[in-house]
């Protein structure tokens, strides 16, 4: 998701390491969207929806970290004067750590839809009468 903000590299070679980042993190997100989707038809839950829900998760993850960097580059320039380039040498990294946290929040939510969900297993039995006779 990072490709979609700064088109514009120095060379091929830094397309070409961000081009097999961006498809790792493809690669692994479907492979973790597959586990949400059995953690989730495991306990009771829509596999379709929990699946649906972290795919567009992930994509709107992907996207706010990517303009959060984007600004704080864009702000350090303005006001900083930080070389503008500079999105060109972290596009790397930025990618990286964003695949780091959405595996993360993908995780977190495989460990949620893991868990049984509670319900009342037997009704209470019913009270004792008040009267003996």
């Amino acid at each position: 998701m990072v490709l979609l903000f700064y088109p514009n590299f120095a060379s091929i070679n830094s397309l070409r390491n961000t081009e097999r980042a961006n498809m790792l993190g493809i690669v692994l997100i479907i492979l973790l969207l597959w586990q949400v989707y059995k953690a989730a038809n495991g306990n009771g839950r829509s596999g379709v929806f929990w699946a649906a829900a972290a795919f567009f998760g992930s994509i709107i993850l992907q996207v706010m970290i990517g303009l959060a960097f984007l600004l704080v580059l864009e702000m350090g320039a303005a006001l900083w004067g930080w070389p503008r380039d500079m999105y060109e040498t972290l596009n790397w990294p930025i990618t990286l750590i964003t695949l780091v946290i959405n595996v993360l929040a993908i995780w977190l939510l495989i460990n949620y839809l893991s868990r049984v969900p509670e319900t009342d297993y037997f009704a209470p039995p019913p009270p004792p009468p008040t009267d003996f006779n």
